[in-house]
């Protein structure tokens, strides 16, 4: 099996969520090196991005100040934007995230889902 390596960045109001996200990835049997940092929100999100390369946003749609849709399209136009996993509970506007160029939707009830979609980014890098 290949090494997964690169870097996610996980983006979420919640304290609890983002470390819970940050744990599952670092404790994944499929890690090999992978550097995983931590959004609390939209504009600090669209900071890390541009400034440093991600490989793989998990994002929140739902976030108090710039919304989840707004750092997507944001972080489309910078020169190596990253792969969008779109994550929320609610189903109209992860079709939306898909439809602005997100290549996942993941509700926030399948950890698994959000893992594997996590891993295929990855491995497609």
């Amino acid at each position: 099996m290949r090494a997964v390596t690169g870097a996610v960045l996980v983006v979420d109001d919640e304290d609890d969520i983002r470390h819970l996200v940050r744990v599952l990835i670092e404790n994944e049997e499929r890690t090999e090196r992978i550097r995983v940092c931590e959004a609390s929100g939209g504009q600090e999100a669209i900071d890390i991005c541009a400034a440093a390369h991600v490989d793989v946003m998990v994002l929140d749609m739902h976030m108090p100040g710039v919304q989840g849709l707004e750092v997507l399209y944001a972080t489309r136009a910078l020169k190596e934007p990253p792969s969008v996993v779109a994550w929320s509970a609610d189903t109209v506007i992860l079709r939306h995230a898909v439809r602005l160029g997100a290549v996942a939707a993941i509700s926030k009830t399948d950890v698994d889902g959000l893992l594997d979609a996590i891993w295929g980014c990855l491995k497609s890098a």
